[in-house]
């Protein structure tokens, strides 16, 4: 049988090299899950690192002791001086764009607004370079200008 494996891609952008450690320890957390649930399941699987590190996140908040403990070594986090010090701001920003002329019940549109706080944008994928722009405009604003021309016509043609 085949495998599928989906990624939920999260694009994160960090300025101290703590920060970009703190990455690469959330992309081995997530490695290490996929390794883990794809023994026990031999069909294919859909899961988010993202979504179970958030709320393993949330989880830790009220632990303590050897709880939180083993949740932060599950997370692979190891509290440092410096990483007790750091701050940062974490943005999820989501979008679904849609080819013009593509009927979407009132529900859905109200469903991804309520529940994932996502725009529904309306494009014309036949014109791929415009699409590009405007989806890649949108990611630029989106990440404060620390992403540009994340697409290019190519990718829509």
């Amino acid at each position: 049988m085949d495998t599928i494996f989906l990624w939920s891609l999260l694009l994160l952008f960090f300025g101290s090299q703590a920060s970009r450690c703190s990455a690469q320890k959330n992309t081995e957390f997530a490695v290490d899950l996929y390794q883990e649930v794809s023994l026990s399941h031999k069909d294919n699987i859909i899961f988010s690192p993202l979504g179970i590190t958030l709320v393993l996140e949330m989880v830790q908040l009220g632990a303590k002791g050897k709880a939180q403990q083993q949740i932060r070594q599950t997370l692979k986090q190891q509290e440092t001086s410096a990483e007790k010090k750091q701050e940062f701001t974490f943005n999820l920003a989501n979008a679904l764009y849609l080819q013009e002329g593509f009927t979407v019940k009132e529900q859905y549109l109200h469903g991804n607004k309520e529940f994932f706080q996502s725009a529904i944008k309306l494009v014309d994928f036949q014109d791929a370079k415009a699409c590009a722009e405007m989806i890649s405009t949108w990611v630029e604003r989106k990440t404060d200008g620390k992403i540009k021309d994340m697409f290019s016509g190519e990718e829509f043609g």
